[in-house]
C-alpha cells in the first residue's frame, strides 16, 4: 500500500466514522485523534492479516475496530466515589483500556478474528 493509498483509506474510514458517530463532517477538532486510531487498526489488520493491501470489504470492519479503539481509549473509568467533601477518583486510561474491552494488541484483535481470517494470506 503506498503512502497516497493510505492516506485516501483513512480519510474514507475518517468520513464513515464520523458519520456513525454523528460528527459533522466539518468538525476537525479530533480528526487528528481518529486518524491516528484508524492507522493503527490499518496496521493491525495489514500486519494480522500479512498483506500489503487493504480489501474494500474490510472498510467497515475498519470503521467499527477503529470506534471501539476510540471508546476504549477515551473513556476513563470511575475507579472511586466519596460523597463527604465529594472525591472522584479515575483509573487511569492504560489500565480502563486493557480492563474494558479487552482492546490493545492481540486481546482487541481477538474480537475480529473470524471477520479477519477471510482476507488473511499464507506467509511461506
Amino acid at each position: 500500500m503506498t503512502p497516497e493509498q493510505r492516506q485516501q483509506l483513512v480519510a474514507r474510514v475518517l468520513q464513515n466514522m464520523k458519520l456513525v458517530l454523528k460528527v459533522p463532517a466539518d468538525d476537525i477538532c479530533n480528526d487528528k485523534l481518529y486518524s491516528h486510531y484508524i492507522d493503527s487498526v490499518i496496521y493491525m489488520v495489514l500486519t494480522y492479516c500479512a498483506r500489503e493491501d487493504m480489501p474494500q470489504e474490510l472498510e467497515h470492519l475498519l470503521v467499527r475496530m477503529a470506534i471501539q479503539l476510540q471508546k476504549s481509549g477515551l473513556e476513563p473509568q470511575v475507579s472511586q466515589i466519596s460523597r463527604g467533601d465529594v472525591s472522584v477518583s479515575f483509573s487511569s486510561q492504560e489500565s480502563s483500556y486493557n480492563a474494558t474491552s479487552g482492546a490493545g494488541g492481540a486481546d482487541f484483535l481477538n474480537n475480529y478474528v473470524k471477520q479477519l481470517n477471510n482476507f488473511r494470506k499464507l506467509r511461506w
